[in-house]
């Protein structure tokens, strides 16, 4: 679901996150912790009261099935419908961060849900699927060593980067797509992310969060 264009408060630019060492993380499903975003607002005083200085939020992207705690996406570039609209999030990750604490993003890339569009136009289209690799535990495992996936995947990280202003990731199931420390997969993934977060310092106020002390 869409919304309105959203105004950060004024804290993103002088927000940092938080040393990962110092880290206190707390795992957040939304549907279970306050069944969506608007309620899940309300809670993050008591949150950031309990000494949480950094949220994990699992899934929020597009999926199908309503108990599957998104881990069959269908849909990248928005937020499940169940747990609200767009600014709805936003809201959350702005409140988050006036309130001292970081968000990660549980990231689902090693495979997508069965009705995800691609492969869907492909068959249709009768060509090979251009994302899609060997048959895996959870479908069809996406193969990294394809340009389209990798390009596709690392559009997704700066999606959530710019809307959403979010300070990482976690990468779900990373044996799917691992393949070794300097591959073409799990760690170029990173790192190009990472190289876009640093070649966005001092263009976009907000990138600033990641460079505490450096």
């Amino acid at each position: 679901m869409g919304g309105t264009p959203y105004n950060f408060s004024l804290n993103e630019l002088t927000w940092k996150t938080p040393a990962l060492k110092s880290c206190i993380i707390y795992e957040l499903m939304i549907a279970e912790f306050r069944q969506d975003l608007e309620r899940a607002i309300g809670m993050v005083p008591y949150l950031a009261d309990l000494g949480v200085n950094c949220i994990e939020v699992m899934p929020v992207a597009n999926m199908l099935a309503v108990i599957d705690w998104g881990y069959d996406p269908v849909g990248y570039f928005c937020l499940a419908e169940r747990y609200g609209a767009t600014n709805d999030f936003q809201k959350f990750v702005d409140l988050c961060h006036q309130h001292k604490m970081a968000v990660i993003v549980d990231s689902v890339y090693g495979h997508t849900g069965g009705d995800f569009a691609y492969p869907q136009l492909y068959a249709a289209l009768q060509l090979p699927y251009p994302i899609g690799g060997k048959l895996g535990d959870y479908g069809i495992i996406n193969d990294f060593s394809k340009t389209l996936t990798q390009d596709y995947f690392y559009s997704v990280n700066q999606y959530l980067l710019d809307t959403f202003h979010i300070d990482g990731f976690r990468y779900d199931d990373v044996p799917e797509y691992w393949d070794g420390g300097a591959g073409k997969g799990y760690a170029n993934l990173v790192y190009t992310t990472y190289q876009f977060v640093k070649n966005k310092k001092g263009k976009a106020d907000h990138y600033q969060r990641f460079f505490d002390g450096r």
